[in-house]
């Protein structure tokens, strides 16, 4: 189950960033040219490597994100409570997913 919310996740990423990638791209064609017409007709410059990039940084970012909490979180537990490490990180992992057992 944690997979298919993760994979949501990772699409959602994915999907914003292109979003935003191209209305930004959109909103400067607009600003360079505000005193002509814009052909719509051309494509821009697009560099499908580049951006690709861009997107694989943001997830893995994300992820990186998700993994800080994680260790901060099973650390902070092992010393308050004096828990073992894998509980720690699965009562983390619990509580960062929302699944809320008990």
């Amino acid at each position: 189950f944690f997979g298919v919310v993760l994979i949501g996740v990772a699409a959602g990423v994915i999907i914003h960033t292109l979003e935003a990638k191209a209305e930004d791209k959109i909103n400067r064609l607009r600003e360079q040219h505000h005193d002509v017409e814009l052909d719509f007709g051309h494509q821009p410059a697009f560099n499908l490597e580049r951006e690709t990039r861009r997107v694989f940084l943001d997830v893995l970012c994300s992820f990186a994100m998700i993994g800080i909490s994680l260790a901060i979180g099973s650390a902070t537990m092992m010393q308050l409570e004096d828990w073992s490490a894998a509980d720690a990180f699965y009562f983390s992992m619990v509580t960062i997913t929302t699944v809320g057992y008990g």
